[in-house]
């Protein structure tokens, strides 16, 4: 009895630890499906989409210049699809891959030219844009209490460091705020004027200071961009691979059962339904 029951437990706990695989299979393990089938990210060759390449084109092409645009060509992607991905190929070609995107003409049309980065006031006036941007640089400053802080190292151009003057002067306590491609990034607060085009912008981390300062940075498209190729790729090889492959799985968990049925005959199905589960 005492070997019986504890067969019984470890029966328990298989059927158990199988069900929870099911439930995450299924729901997840949050609200949102996080590790569930629906969760899997398809690419192309299983959901078809956009893809298009593009080359870098100059000499003053730094690895630095070419990971912003990255960066950028990235948060644009990510508007088109939750599943887009946005690497280098070689030394100076970018792909963009866009499953699920079906009309891609207009879609793909903005995708490379330089964005917009505008410093807005909170009387709605644009302060600054991206073409009085010379530099911005995630660091590690210090606050007034002599602490360790994230923070951008802003730096503008003659033109920009007046506009900035005056701006900060006239907004001092208030909030300027920083748009890209219309969307809102960051809201930091004007506490003294700047007078000579150097500013720093605190940040909560490290990695959201170099997130911004390469937006920032991106503001004009740090790289001149030629379209190589575009096209729609369709989901129908993945489809097929995908059939070919149940298909497979079908045929072969049918043999194994029937071989192990035939030669071990009672025990033989219960491995069959042990496999199946």
């Amino acid at each position: 009895m005492k070997g019986k029951g504890k067969s019984i437990f470890s029966l328990i706990v298989i059927l158990l630890i199988i069900a929870g695989s099911i439930t995450v299979a299924l729901f997840g393990i949050d609200l949102k499906g996080t590790l569930s089938a629906q969760d899997i990210k398809l690419g192309l060759d299983l959901k078809g989409g956009a893809s298009i390449t593009y080359e870098v084109i100059g000499d003053d092409v730094t690895r630095e210049k070419i990971d912003d645009t990255i960066h950028i060509l990235q948060k644009r992607a990510d508007n088109l699809s939750t599943e887009a991905e946005v690497y280098s190929e070689g030394s100076n070609r970018i792909n963009v891959d866009i499953p699920g995107l079906e009309d891609a003409d207009d879609a793909l049309k903005g995708l490379g030219k330089a964005g917009k980065l505008e410093f807005i006031d909170e009387n709605g006036d644009v302060v600054i844009d991206g073409s009085h941007v010379v530099k911005a640089q995630a660091v590690l400053g210090t606050n007034s209490f002599n602490q360790s802080e994230p923070q951008i190292s802003l730096e503008l151009n003659s033109e920009g460091a007046e506009l900035f003057r005056v701006a900060t002067k006239e907004n001092i306590g208030n909030i300027i705020y920083i748009y890209f491609d219309g969307e809102l990034v960051s809201s930091p607060k004007v506490n003294s004027e700047i007078p000579n085009g150097v500013a720093t912008i605190t940040c909560g981390t490290l990695e959201e200071a170099e997130e911004l300062a390469s937006t920032i940075r991106s503001g004009a498209l740090p790289v001149e961009l030629q379209e190589l190729r575009s096209n729609i790729v369709g989901a129908k090889l993945g489809a097929d691979a995908i059939n070919a492959s149940v298909l497979a799985g079908v045929i072969g968990i049918c043999i194994v059962i029937l071989f192990m049925i035939v030669v071990y005959k009672i025990p033989g199905l219960a491995a069959g339904l042990a496999l199946l589960l």
